[in-house]
């Protein structure tokens, strides 16, 4: 049985989230690293430490009692993987979330991939 890290960060991130924690612990992979390091960059976290090659330890922050991720969701998982082109990113549908893209270019968000002109699958979308 393959295990899903992605979602499997994700659903701590959001158990975390309601539980008002200050951090949580995560397995650490490649791809998983790639993704908090991204919404550390995007403001979304407060700080990303590598523990050991198994886990990383993810910081939020939360301001004016409120948290820097309101709402956090898998998009595509191993099994189904929706893909975006460049016009379905243009919609309206994606105006009020960050959707997170996997690309020729590498992991973008959904500006990003616009500016670039690039199309790609949705890993995730945080508000």
């Amino acid at each position: 049985m393959k295990f899903n890290n992605l979602a499997d960060m994700i659903a701590r991130i959001n158990v975390a989230k309601r539980r008002r924690l200050w951090h949580v612990t995560v397995r650490y992979t490649d791809e998983c690293a790639k993704i908090a390091t991204k919404l550390l960059l995007d403001g979304y976290l407060r700080n990303l430490e590598i523990l050991d090659k198994k886990k990383m330890r993810i910081h939020f922050y939360y301001h004016y009692n409120t948290n820097g991720i309101r709402e956090i969701r898998l998009i595509s998982s191993p099994g189904f993987k929706r893909y975006f082109s460049i016009r379905d990113l243009k919609s309206r549908y994606f105006t009020f979330s960050n959707v997170y893209l996997w690309t020729p270019v590498g992991l973008l968000d959904i500006k990003e991939a616009i500016a670039k002109n690039k199309g790609g699958y949705a890993i995730l979308s945080v508000n």
